[in-house]
């Protein structure tokens, strides 16, 4: 009998320790390790990628089985074997790969002016895809942190953007670096800033395949039949702003880190959740909206044997993640408020109904037919506010708390500040897919998913000519 591929008694504990430590420092190596070691390589690579490699060796030498490659195999076939699993990551890639045709096609026939061009990694159209818009904050804080100099951006409006997803970003395009460094082609993927880019897309999909996951075991944990759990994927990917988890943008981690967190507290997993928690608070700008939920629920739900002091820490910990930042801008800056000047760079200001004072008076001058036809996205945006908040209210009715108090507490500082990004945010509220998929089936759900994935391919289009929504 062959051992277990994926423990004991095939590894020991060393076995195991030798394997986490190889893999952090291949996956690491060349981001960390080009940061601690700048000037030092061999054959092109990090030494510290080479420790990783050397790791590998001896802990193959001293156990050689079972194998790296029979420990993946076995990982991904029990992966795959859970029910719902395949079909997430099929919607998951099918959904994202649709929405990079769509920008394939928009930039090789009606593909953008110069003019419209604020910046651009590479003269190659495809390579050049996912250059759109915020994705010049995030490259520019992979590559060079908060304090790059650039005449374009003030330093200090790069805080209104959280780490989590550059740090993220920055090992992606290295990783994505290694073959053009083997190769010796500098030019690999369209150079560095593209090779970073495209990194971001990748991490987008592999968050958003697994954010999937998360919320088909969550309609699970409610009741809810395989079909269900399918209609609540298939919503997520077809929202008209679900357009951001194919490119370089916060979103897909945002989701991963929200469902994470509500998925392992609802398991009683409370590390996991913490962990979650953190990431959240690092993710987006509004990620520690979710410690108002958490903490909302814990006071109004007790049930017997809860562990309540866990609990609440738990629910800190978006707010912990947002702090840990501030503690960080108050050390490089000496002023931790930094951070909140630099949304009012995109006009974040406290004006509660402007959203609302908006779409009224644009319809009360044009009407609601020229409204439509000459506002199409602001008349999608507001169309995808108006239906979040009826999931809301759907799901108060229903007395899920913790879902609706996800959406209010994440939606209602955007809408009182009248971000521009509103629209964008909405994409990561899982909630209101999981209660559309136990309201409408059959023809209804068709419907929903057809005309949202219409309005996803229409944003999608504009988005990648550089032409709001951004």
């Amino acid at each position: 009998m062959p051992p277990d591929p994926a423990g004991p008694p095939g590894r020991t504990r060393v076995a195991i320790a030798l394997d986490a430590a190889a893999l952090a420092l291949l996956l690491l190596g060349e981001s960390v390790g080009g940061i601690l070691l700048p000037d030092r390589s061999l054959l092109s690579l990090s030494p510290v990628f080479w420790l990783g490699v050397a790791l590998v060796l001896i802990r193959h030498l001293i156990w050689p089985h079972p194998g790296w490659l029979a420990i993946a195999r076995a990982s991904v076939r029990a992966s795959l074997g859970r029910p719902g699993t395949r079909h997430a990551w099929l919607i998951a890639l099918t959904s994202r790969l649709a929405v990079l045709l769509v920008g394939v096609l928009a930039v090789t026939t009606a593909g953008p002016s110069a003019s419209r061009f604020p910046f651009r990694v590479s003269t190659n159209a495809i390579e050049n895809l996912p250059a759109r818009f915020d994705a010049g904050w995030y490259l520019s804080i992979a590559r060079q942190g908060y304090d790059w100099n650039d005449t374009l951006r003030g330093h200090r409006n790069a805080f209104a953007f959280l780490p989590a997803f550059p740090a993220a970003m920055r090992v992606a395009g290295d990783l994505l670096t290694l073959p053009a460094k083997v190769t010796r082609n500098p030019e690999f993927l369209g150079g560095g800033n593209a090779r970073v880019l495209w990194g971001g897309v990748l991490v987008s999909v592999l968050c958003f395949g697994l954010a999937l996951q998360n919320i088909r075991s969550l309609c699970a944990l409610d009741g809810a039949s395989g079909r269900e759990q399918a209609r609540a994927a298939v919503i997520v990917a077809a929202y008209p702003f679900s357009l951001y988890f194919s490119a370089p943008y916060t979103e897909g981690l945002t989701l991963l880190a929200l469902t994470g967190t509500v998925l392992a507290l609802r398991r009683g997993s409370l590390l996991p959740a913490a962990l979650f928690g953190v990431l959240t608070g690092l993710a987006r700008s509004n990620g520690w909206t979710l410690s108002v939920a958490l903490l909302a629920v814990w006071m109004v739900e007790r049930r017997p044997g809860d562990r309540r002091a866990a609990r609440f820490l738990v629910a800190l910990c978006p707010l912990a993640g947002l702090g840990a930042f501030l503690a960080w801008v108050l050390h490089r800056t000496g002023n931790s408020m930094d951070w909140v000047w630099a949304q009012g760079a995109w006009g974040a200001t406290f004006k509660p109904l402007a959203f609302w004072a908006r779409q009224y008076h644009a319809i009360g001058q044009l009407g609601l037919v020229g409204y439509l036809q000459n506002d199409g996205v602001e008349a999608l945006t507001l169309a995808c506010v108006l239906w979040v908040l009826a999931m809301a209210v759907l799901l108060l009715r229903r007395r899920q708390w913790l879902y609706a108090g996800i959406i209010v507490c994440y939606l209602g500082p955007a809408l009182a500040v009248d971000l521009l990004s509103i629209g964008r945010m909405t994409a990561v509220l899982f909630p209101a897919s999981i209660a559309a998929a136990s309201t409408f089936r059959g023809r209804a759900f068709i419907i929903v998913a057809t005309v949202f994935a219409a309005g996803q391919a229409y944003f999608a289009w504009r988005f990648f000519l550089w032409l709001p929504p951004f």
